[in-house]
């Protein structure tokens, strides 16, 4: 159109807006070349703070340019195979899926964790997945990743040498990140997978860390707009509260089992909600940041739903495939992860009527932010540095009188104090972060609602009163 200017076009991905009929009928193949007469179209950008800012968005994504075709011409039919093959798969692992399980809710869910396509869940379940805190899981996230490669990987490394076994799995982690349409999480995962290992068939230790790392740069390189995708941050965040805050804190766990002559090790299950506990500390900003709400419960739920996911991915792969040969082997493997999803969603819909599901914070400021988040690293130091310190001086206690280093026991006060001192640390660090200014002045805020007023008033005294959220040219204005 007349009304784009050059460098407009040229700025990066464009999205074109058009119905699925439109886009079947063009007969347009992933990598040709077309030309377009289309009408040019503005981002919407966020009316009041807090609001969603489209613009932002798709800039984040690397899309500059949103427009609706009138006409479309292929001008090269040169076909990128790989990708127009795993569009074509996902395409046939959906219609497997919605005809093999019934419910086209559960099939919804189910679509959503296998092939990352999220269009035909309903608004009430993506509510439902959000209040309850467990909406990581209905997207490819570095979980599928990790389950899938490493398990092609250890069935492959028993019927072949590690070269062929690593190289088939790379390629199919590429593929499916490929299906999945290659969300920030998922292409951080694959990196990861591929420099895992590379690190095996070198012979190195593999540190997670330095992985983490060499992902952020590469897909910084190639789309520096991405620190500013929500999707991005939350992935990074959660890995990196592994590597650090819960290797921290479970570290700091074993070597007191250790002190207090605990021969057992951290049960599986505790070991998990220390996994929990620590990415919900290291995610919680991000959380109030992007959502101004936590859910209380997520913690536990993610104990409970995270593990039944990897066992809905499973069977929803296998229904996906055994759907397209027989709709009746389809609802037969298809069965347990519909199950499960169904157990997930009581349990979620339990969750909401518990007193406080789901606090309201707002967004904290950036200084709270980033003193959280410094008083978290000093923690995480401070107790890496006592196991090792503690380790170090009982090595050379024994050292050369042939035994065991076997600590003596801590006496109960010492705990009592360290109890007590771990339990004031993470008070301080909650009231940091939830912590709110006192209204020093009556403030009026007038809110853009369209056509229609909403006038929000906060006195000194606490008080909060809004006066109007109708409008006549927004849908949903009060929710949004």
């Amino acid at each position: 159109s007349s009304d784009v200017c050059s460098s407009d076009l040229n700025a990066g991905k464009a999205v074109l807006i058009m119905s699925e009929e439109k886009f079947i009928l063009s007969g347009i193949k992933i990598g040709n070349v077309i030309c377009v007469d289309c009408i040019y179209q503005q981002f919407s950008k966020a009316r009041n703070y807090g609001n969603f800012d489209e613009e932002q968005y798709y800039f984040s994504e690397g899309i500059f340019l949103k427009a609706k075709p009138e006409s479309i011409l292929i001008t090269d039919d040169h076909v990128d195979h790989l990708r127009q093959a795993m569009y074509l798969l996902r395409q046939k692992m959906t219609y497997a899926l919605y005809a093999s399980v019934r419910d086209e809710e559960t099939s919804s869910v189910m679509n959503a964790v296998c092939t990352g396509d999220r269009s035909g869940l309903s608004e009430e379940t993506k509510s439902l997945y959000q209040t309850s805190g467990i909406a990581h899981v209905l997207a490819i996230s570095g979980l599928h990743i990790s389950l899938l490669g490493m398990g092609v990987y250890k069935i492959l490394r028993k019927l072949l040498w590690f070269m062929p076994s690593a190289v088939i799995s790379i390629f199919i982690m590429l593929c499916f990140c490929i299906l999945s349409s290659g969300s920030p999480s998922a292409v951080r995962a694959l990196i990861m997978f591929t420099v895992q290992m590379g690190s095996i068939g070198l012979g190195k230790s593999y540190d997670i860390r330095c992985s983490l790392s060499l992902a952020a740069l590469i897909m910084l390189i190639s789309d520096p707009m991405l620190i500013t995708n929500a999707a991005f941050e939350m992935s990074f965040a959660a890995v990196l509260s592994v590597a650090v805050l819960y290797k921290c804190i479970n570290d700091f766990y074993v070597f007191r089992c250790e002190n207090r002559l605990r021969k057992n090790k951290p049960s599986k299950w505790f070991s998990s909600f220390l996994l929990s506990l620590g990415v919900t500390c290291g995610t919680l900003p991000l959380i109030m940041l992007n959502y101004y709400e936590i859910p209380l419960y997520s913690i536990a739920l993610n104990l409970l739903v995270v593990p039944a996911m990897s066992m809905v991915l499973g069977s929803g792969i296998i229904a996906s495939f055994m759907g397209m040969a027989s709709t009746g082997l389809g609802r037969f493997f298809s069965g347990a992860g519909a199950y499960l999803i169904q157990m997930v969603r009581m349990v979620c819909r339990i969750s909401q009527l518990l007193p406080g599901s789901t606090i309201v914070t707002g967004a904290p400021s950036q200084i709270r932010v980033f003193i959280y988040y410094m008083m978290l690293l000093s923690a995480s130091l401070t107790m890496g540095m006592y196991v090792r310190y503690k380790r170090h001086i009982t090595n050379m206690k024994f050292s050369g009188s042939g035994r065991n280093p076997v600590p003596g026991k801590i006496p109960s006060g010492h705990s009592a104090i360290k109890a007590a001192c771990i339990c004031a640390f993470a008070g301080l660090c909650l009231l940091i972060l939830f912590g709110r200014e006192k209204q020093s002045q009556l403030t009026i805020s007038m809110l853009d609602a369209g056509q229609g007023e909403c006038i929000l008033i906060e006195n000194p005294s606490g008080s909060v009163y809004m006066i109007d959220a109708g409008s006549t040219s927004i849908e949903n204005a009060a929710k949004y």
